[in-house]
């Protein structure tokens, strides 16, 4: 059905509306107003992110050359120079040594290389571990942990060493008790410090760690222990008896070894080796038999 035209349905397509009116000298120097507030907020925000950044740019620069100011107070005031070296843990060694050689008096307290320092004074012989701290304004504290003597060891001439096998220092004689001296240990460089690479030494500072950790008593009884042998490790009581344990299982053997002793003191009978290399059974010699004989 064909559509009739009417002003709602024409048949054309709309055309646009022309501007028929003349426009007058005024009318056409004028703008259109509702641009005017865009225009306005966007020069306002311009203007305000650009105070913001120079604001911002201010203070760092101000924050920079305080820093700078400050940073350079502390590390040039005399008020800060280390006058004061307090040295904490020591026995045997002096503070006077540890002092000399950290070698931090005088320095500036934040200039100061306290990891520097720190491995200077871990080279002196008998030192195991230590720890520097700065304290305000001026002091340097050094806590240092000193080696223990642990074994007397017989390498040509008598030396204390650590647990670690480091030798702490040479002995001319023999002290009052210091236990079973380790013989037969490899004479290498014996200087103070030194951490021994022997094998035997490795194998008598174990057996000693397990002695004394389980039966410290026994210790007391004992005067040498020989790592010379191809046998194993080899004690010698203060009596003179020759105690044979091997390689192994040292704690199975030396409660075995303690049990004995006390039980041939008891009887007072005299012997001159006891072999406890062999399971569940202990090989015994009376002094001046050339044979040994068996017993449980």
């Amino acid at each position: 059905m064909p559509i009739r035209a009417s002003l709602l349905a024409p048949r054309g397509a709309p055309s646009p509306y022309r501007d028929v009116a003349q426009r007058q000298r005024l009318i056409r120097a004028q703008r259109l107003p509702f641009r005017a507030p865009r225009l306005r907020a966007r020069r306002r925000l311009r203007l305000v992110s650009l105070l913001r950044a120079l604001v911002a740019c201010l203070g760092l620069a101000t924050i920079g050359i305080l820093g700078w100011q400050a940073g350079r107070f502390l590390l040039t005031d005399t008020l800060f120079e280390i006058s004061d070296v307090r040295v904490e843990g020591v026995d045997r060694l002096s503070p006077a040594t540890i002092r000399e050689a950290a070698a931090v008096e005088g320095q500036n307290l934040f200039a100061a290389d306290l990891a520097r320092a720190r491995a200077r004074v871990e080279a002196l012989p008998g030192v195991e571990r230590v720890h520097v701290t700065r304290e305000w304004p001026n002091r340097i504290e050094i806590v240092v942990k000193e080696r223990q003597p642990f074994a007397l060891i017989n390498a040509g001439h008598l030396y204390w060493v650590d647990a670690e096998g480091v030798i702490l220092r040479a002995l001319s004689q023999i002290p009052v008790s210091p236990g079973p001296i380790l013989s037969g240990v490899e004479a290498e460089r014996m200087g103070l410090g030194t951490k021994l690479a022997s094998d035997r030494l490795a194998q008598g500072l174990s057996f000693l760690r397990e002695l004394h950790r389980t039966h410290g008593s026994l210790a007391a009884l004992l005067s040498e222990v020989d790592l010379s042998r191809a046998i194993g490790v080899v004690l010698y009581t203060l009596d003179g008896i020759e105690v044979r344990v091997g390689s192994e299982r040292w704690e199975e053997r030396l409660a075995r070894l303690e049990a004995l002793l006390e039980s041939l003191s008891e009887r007072g009978e005299p012997v001159g080796s006891i072999d406890l290399r062999f399971q569940d059974l202990v090989v015994l010699r009376p002094r001046g038999d050339l044979h040994p004989r068996g017993g449980r």
